[in-house]
């Protein structure tokens, strides 16, 4: 004859008694769940602003390597132009004829001077697409040939001319470069 084994009847665990006499649940308490509540929604709000701050490092990023561009084209263009103008006497900044808004009649570097636009242009004075709140400006000075961090009000043969860019009210970037006068020898 085969004999199977008899399984126990399924019952409802009870709650122990505790040394205290208190009963102990063997089940989640309301308390249990709300800590873990708190806990879990801390970690969701602090992943959320990491979250939030790196698409603001990836934003800025973008923004500043744009700028870089920006600048960069300008600063390549200024670097072209002549010291200083090579058809007339030279006057610090535009001369006559030679428009200040628009770039294309600009023959030498101080014709830059506290030169400004935005949106940005080429060249030729046709906006750049897509730099809308974007703004390029140029300050063009002498330096004094003993101290370059000094401006010079009188002719050295030093030039320094800085490209700024901004976005919105925030600069971007800022390059600067030296042009001097050259002579052969």
């Amino acid at each position: 004859m085969i004999h199977f084994p008899r399984s126990r009847p399924t019952t409802i665990r009870k709650a122990r008694r505790t040394r205290c006499g208190r009963y102990s649940p063997r089940a989640i308490s309301l308390v249990e769940v709300m800590i873990s509540t708190v806990v879990v929604s801390g970690m969701l709000v602090a992943s959320l602003n990491v979250y939030g701050k790196s698409k603001m490092a990836e934003t800025r990023a973008l923004e500043k390597t744009q700028g870089l561009i920006l600048a960069q084209e300008l600063l390549a263009e200024i670097q072209d132009q002549a010291y200083d103008e090579p058809f007339a006497t030279s006057a610090w900044g535009t001369e006559s004829g030679e428009d200040n808004g628009n770039r294309k009649f600009f023959d030498d570097v101080d014709d830059y001077l506290d030169w400004s636009a935005s949106p940005p242009q080429d060249r030729n004075g046709a906006e750049i697409t897509d730099f809308d709140g974007w703004t390029r400006s140029v300050v063009v000075n002498r330096r004094d040939t003993d101290d370059m961090e000094s401006e010079s009000n009188v002719e050295t043969g030093i030039k320094w001319i800085t490209v700024i860019v901004q976005h919105g009210d925030r600069e971007v970037v800022r390059l600067s470069m030296v042009k001097c006068v050259t002579s052969a020898f």
